[in-house]
């Protein structure tokens, strides 16, 4: 098995009211994660994390969220990748998989991981960034940590962990 992405419909996206997160340079409608673990048989065991964000932009001091930075580890692939940026007059401009980079820039010491970048283009005050992506790593981690409180107020947030019978849970 494997985690599909899907976007949201533009069309039911409420963008936030004037006085909604007041001060605030943006407010995340939607943040849902997902983490399929699976071991078939104890032979190659795999997991999987999604990601979904829809962020809008309140001010000008929102457009560095433009840039989005996914952790991996080494060996991890992403093989789902889909974003967006919905103008506030609702044109849309898609963000393809080919656009996402490699930073160098970032090493974190004694872990195998790499960085990948992305950047939203035409963010204006009043955009909607939406970016769904998942990451498939052909290993288990005995990890998984999330920070729900984010700086930025959070309408919706969803966690979501799957396994199949194979797994167990000390």
């Amino acid at each position: 098995p494997s985690l599909q992405i899907q976007l949201t419909d533009p069309t039911t996206l409420k963008r936030p009211s004037p006085d909604e997160a007041e001060g605030h340079p943006a407010v995340v409608l939607k943040h849902d994660k997902r983490i399929l673990l699976y071991a078939p048989g104890h032979r190659s065991p795999y997991f999987e994390v999604q990601e979904h964000k829809v962020i809008a932009i309140r001010a000008e001091d929102g457009f560095d969220l433009a840039a989005v930075k996914i952790p991996t580890w080494d060996e991890s692939e992403i093989t789902n990748f889909a974003a967006r940026t919905i103008s506030p007059d609702g044109v849309v401009q898609e963000v393809k998989k080919e656009d996402l980079r490699e930073d160098e820039s970032v090493y974190v010491r004694g872990h195998n991981t790499k960085m990948r970048v992305v950047h939203f283009p035409s963010v204006a005050v009043g955009s909607i960034l939406e970016m769904a992506y998942t990451v498939h790593t052909p290993s288990f981690r005995g990890l998984f940590q999330d920070n729900i409180v984010d700086e930025l107020p959070v309408r919706e947030y969803n966690l979501e962990i799957q396994g199949n019978n194979e797994i167990r849970y000390a």
